[in-house]
């Protein structure tokens, strides 16, 4: 699937379409993450929109959260324990390597994944 944005003014229904895109993309086989800069707005979007997801039996594969959330999930998926029990270990010499962690629980790592960007504006600015 090839990069996209577009731009949808306030009060167009952004928490709507992200919503519907999400339930649809995930629907056709794909881990959707929605991304934020605000815990609040990222909450409120899958609270008002959770009953969906769980009718169509899809909240699994649905994340709403800020960057910084969900790139701590994609860590976690990646090292057993997370990053830092990781590092902890590798200083420690209690293991000689990193391991895939293959049940984390939070990120199906069965489906490819979609970045969702809410206020793409603000990802990208410098501030």
């Amino acid at each position: 699937m090839d990069n996209h944005l577009i731009q949808i003014g306030t009060g167009e229904g952004k928490s709507i379409i992200l919503a519907i895109s999400a339930a649809v993309l995930s629907l056709l086989g794909y881990s959707v993450h929605c991304a934020c800069y605000s815990s609040y707005l990222s909450k409120r979007d899958y609270e008002a929109f959770s009953d969906l997801f769980i009718n169509f039996e899809i909240n699994q594969f649905i994340n709403y959260g800020t960057f910084n959330e969900l790139c701590e999930l994609f860590i976690e998926d990646i090292c057993e324990g997370g990053i830092r029990n990781s590092v902890e270990s590798l200083i420690l010499g209690s293991s000689s390597k990193v391991k895939k962690n293959k049940k984390s629980g939070k990120i199906n790592t069965s489906r490819p994944k979609i970045l969702l960007i809410d206020e793409v504006d603000v990802f990208f600015s410098k501030d």
